[in-house]
Parts: structure tokens; C-alpha cells; sequence
């Protein structure tokens, strides 16, 4: 008999900018895991103008941990949150809080404010 083993994904956040997607899914692993699955995808051009595709992920033990990965990135805050879990927006408003912008990056930051409110 072969057993099926089943992974449950819920999607917790989504954003996007310009040739760039990500998600974020919460995983429940069989034996009741919970890890976090990173999900990309990029387009961009190389040196002869032609579209080059990139795409794969990363799974993180929990959200704080994908978090600061993601935040390290330079230009994560101009991502786009299309999708916010109800669950996790006064997480990522906590975590938000946390960081320090310069005042170019206004803007954006207070995109992620208002999609976590």
C-alpha cells in the first residue's frame, strides 16, 4: 500500500515589483512541522536585451527568519504587498516598526503599513 503524504501551503504573504514576484506559504508538514516556503520569480534582461527568467525558493524554520532574510535584500521595501495573511499583518506591522527608514523610502513604507492595517 503507498501512502499519500499530504503538505498543507497556505498563502501568507505576496508581493511584487517591477520583472519580480514573491510569495510566502506556511507549510504543515504530516507530523504538524510548520515551516515557511519562500516562492520567487524574476525576469530581466541581460546584456543583449533579452529576457532572461529565474525562478525557486526557500523554506525558513519560521516567519521571523524568512523576515530578516527578505529584509536584507536592498530594495525589498519598494515591493509591492499584494496579499497579506489577516493573521500575520500586526506580525509584520510589529516587525516593521522595528526597522528605521530614511525618508526617500516613505512612501513605500507606508504602502506596508496600510496593507498590514
Amino acid at each position: 500500500m503507498i501512502r499519500k503524504i499530504e503538505k498543507k501551503l497556505e498563502l501568507i504573504l505576496e508581493c511584487g515589483m517591477q520583472g519580480n514576484t514573491m510569495a510566502v506559504y506556511k507549510k504543515i508538514n504530516p507530523s504538524d512541522d510548520i515551516n515557511f516556503v519562500q516562492n520567487y520569480a524574476t525576469l530581466y534582461l541581460n546584456k543583449d536585451d533579452w529576457g532572461e527568467y529565474a525562478h525557486g525558493s526557500f523554506e525558513y524554520n519560521d516567519f521571523e527568519e524568512f523576515w530578516q532574510s527578505f529584509t536584507r535584500i536592498d530594495n525589498w521595501i519598494n515591493s509591492i504587498p499584494l496579499f497579506i495573511h489577516p493573521d500575520f499583518k500586526k506580525i509584520i506591522l510589529a516587525l516593521l516598526q522595528d526597522t528605521v527608514f530614511e525618508s526617500k523610502l516613505q512612501t513605500a513604507f507606508e504602502n506596508w503599513i496600510s496593507e498590514c492595517k
